[in-house]
This record gives C-alpha cells, structure tokens and sequence, in this order.
C-alpha cells in the first residue's frame, strides 16, 4: 500500500514538473514578445537622473549584498538558459554596475519588467552586441535574464582581479572564460586558500621569526602576517560620533588609495543597513539600535570594480553600556594540519593593538588592522592553546575582560582538517 502512495507522489510530482516547464516555456515567449513590440520605441534610462537620485541619501537604494551571501535565482526560464548558454557564451563579457538601478520604478520604458535590475559594484553577464536602442541581453549572477542599458554598466577590464566568490558564480553559468593572467599566476604559488578566500603570506608586516616558548617540547614557531590577496581598500578611522536614544551617528575616513570608489556599504549585526554613494559624506545616523541587548557590530565596506573590502578590515563593537567593548570575538582556527593552522579573530575596533599567545607564551605584538595569522612549525597531534589579548590605547577597568582564548589539536602525519 505504502509502495503505491508514493508511486501516485511520483507520478504527482512528474507532472507538475511537466506543467511547470509548459510555463517556463510561455513566459519565454512572452518575454519574446514584449522584446519584439519594445524593440521600436525602448529608450535609455538617463544615467544623470539616476544618479542624482543615488546622491541622495534620503531616497530609497536598491539593496547591494555580496554574491557570497545572495541567494540564487532560479526564476528565469530553464530552456533559456541553455539555448542562450550555448550559442553565446562565446560572446560573455563581464561587467559591473556603475549605479543602481530599479527599472520598475524609474524605467521611462513601457514595459519595464523586461529590464534588469543593477545594484551598485555588482557583476553581470552581458551577451552579444549592443541593439540599436542601446540594451544588452545580459543576466545577474543569480542567473535572472533582461535587458540592461549601456549607460549605467562599464566593461571589467581584468576579469581575473574579481574576487572568487563572484569569479566563482560566473563560472557556473557561462563556463570558465578568465584568460590566465600573468600577473595573478605570478603570486599563486605563494597564495594560502582558506575558506574560499586567499591571503598573500607577507612576513615583512610582521617580524616572522618569534621568541619559542621555553616548553621543551614545543619547536620552534614561525608567523607570517596574512592579509587578503585581492588588497581591496578599506575605510580607515571607524569612530562614533554621538550617542541618541537608540540611535548611533558614526563616521570614517576614506582609503588611503587611489582605487576608484563606488560607494560604501554599512553593515549593523552583519546585515546590510544601507549603502551611499562614494561622493557623500561618511557619516551614518544608525537608528532604532536596541541597546539593552549584549552587543552591536558596525562594520563598513568599501566598494569598488574589484569587489568589497572584508567587513573586519574596518569594524566597531557596540555594548548595552554604550562604550566599547575591547575583548576580540568569535576567535577561531582554521586549516589545521600536522604543523600549522590559521587562528583568525573579530577586533572589537581596527584602531587597537592586540598580542598573540601561544600555549600562554607571548609570541608577539599585533598591529591594529590584522585579524588573521597562519602559524607554523607547531608539533604534530599535540594540543595547542591561542590566545588574543587586546591592548586598548585608554585605561580599562580591571573587571573589563581583554582575553579571548581557544584550543585546538594538531593532526597527526597523513591526516588533515
């Protein structure tokens, strides 16, 4: 009896499935349709325009999150996406969004559901020429297909500089079209992968040779600095302002680089807040903040044609007590093997120095602005103790806890995690 009811699921099952691909196949026709009728009369949305209204803080932006943390969009017709996979991934370019753009509220096109959204610093696929209307056939890296105007996009001229996790998506869709680039492969091989993300070793940061802790059975140690090898430029001087009833106004300072920016995104708890566009001033009023819960983390992003700078690069720790809370979070170790792993930390705020334990034994001083090593020369399947002890530039009380600690064992020869 159980064998039949779920032979009739199946079967259920299959033929929704059919049906679904029937409608799959009549919004395609449509959308084709509406394209055809459109070709005529479609005309640019004004990148002036639309720019002025970015400008403007107190208008709504279209929501910029990174690709790593979007999810899919599996909307677009099935059958689209493989006969236009096939025929045009010859002619795939990337490009990135020069501003952000919600063509059902400010396409001056008649049909604007057949246009595609862009957010500011994001990637997309465009395929083919441009029509004589000044469109692209083009999709997201979500897979969604439409139209997108030639004004508000600009062509990514090294496709290897953008970060993995985006390369990544494109990959999935159009197949690998990144040219090996010379300058890249030069620095591959001295690449640690960790988590997807890279980070170039750089021991002149850093002293990489430290003192040894007088344990005998301990080798000696090594660290070298580890900093992301995208090196996308982030804010500097992350402060707050003023305190309001349950509002923060905070501040920072541009990059000291002469990277082109798109803009800044303000994170609050690891979400999204908003974004502004780079000619604004840096400064946010965050509202509505809750502050009889345990903590707050402010964080500010950068974005740029490469990608966003990461959000510990520049970050604040908010407490119900409204001061700063020092104590480093969410210590954790990764890529562990028989003779090193990485310990990698949350800083309370990027302005403050911390120092390095190892098995209880200072190993050495941390400038502000690093929150991931990689140690080495550890001695295999032994118990390790890290601990990050923060060093604030101000007085602290003695009950303020400073000391975030974690253990972890190395593995023995011929295994790894």
């Amino acid at each position: 009896m159980q064998n039949e009811d779920l032979k009739e699921k199946i079967h259920d099952l299959e033929r929704k499935t059919e049906s679904q691909s029937l409608k799959y196949e009549e919004i395609l026709l449509q959308l084709e349709s509406l394209k055809t009728q459109q070709k005529q009369h479609r005309v640019l949305p004004s990148s002036t325009e639309n720019s002025s209204l970015i400008n403007n803080h107190q208008s709504p932006l279209s929501t910029m999150v990174d690709s790593q943390t979007s999810t899919r969009d599996d909307s677009a017709p099935i059958h689209s996406r493989q006969r236009l996979t096939n025929s045009n991934d010859k002619l795939a370019r990337i490009v990135v969004a020069k501003y952000s753009y919600e063509p059902l509220r400010f396409s001056p096109n008649d049909h604007p559901e057949i246009e595609l959204p862009l957010k500011l610093g994001e990637y997309y696929i465009i395929y083919g020429n441009i029509d004589e209307d000044g469109f692209y056939d083009g999709r997201n890296l979500e897979g969604r297909y439409g139209l997108i105007p030639s004004n508000f996009i600009e062509l990514v001229k090294y496709p290897n500089d953008i970060p993995e996790n985006s390369k990544h998506n494109i990959q999935k869709l159009i197949g690998n079209i990144f040219p090996i680039d010379e300058r890249t492969s030069h620095h591959r091989d001295q690449m640690f992968s960790s988590d997807s993300d890279s980070f170039n070793m750089n021991s002149s940061i850093l002293n990489p040779t430290v003192r040894t802790p007088t344990n005998s059975n301990s080798s000696d140690m090594t660290i070298s600095d580890l900093s992301y090898g995208k090196n996308i430029p982030h804010p500097i001087n992350l402060h707050i302002e003023k305190f309001l009833n349950n509002s923060v106004l905070i501040a920072w300072d541009p990059p000291l680089s002469n990277v082109q920016i798109f803009g800044y995104q303000i994170m609050l708890d690891h979400k999204l807040y908003t974004t502004i566009h780079s000619n604004e001033r840096t400064r946010v009023l965050i509202e509505n903040i809750n502050f009889n819960e345990k903590y707050h983390r402010i964080s500010i992003r950068t974005m740029t044609q490469l990608g966003l700078s990461r959000d510990q690069q520049c970050t604040l720790l908010l407490t119900n007590s409204k001061d700063l809370s020092y104590t480093p979070k969410d210590l954790r170790i990764d890529r562990i093997n028989q003779t090193s792993a990485v310990v990698s930390w949350w800083p309370a705020s990027n302005d403050i120095i911390h120092k390095l334990f190892v098995n209880d034994k200072e190993v050495q001083t941390i400038k502000p602005g690093i929150y991931r090593f990689k140690l080495t020369n550890l001695s295999p399947n032994t118990i390790h103790k890290v601990t990050i002890k923060a060093k604030p530039s101000i007085a602290t009380s003695i009950q303020q806890q400073l000391i975030a600690s974690i253990e972890f064992r190395t593995t023995s020869f011929g295994i790894y995690e």
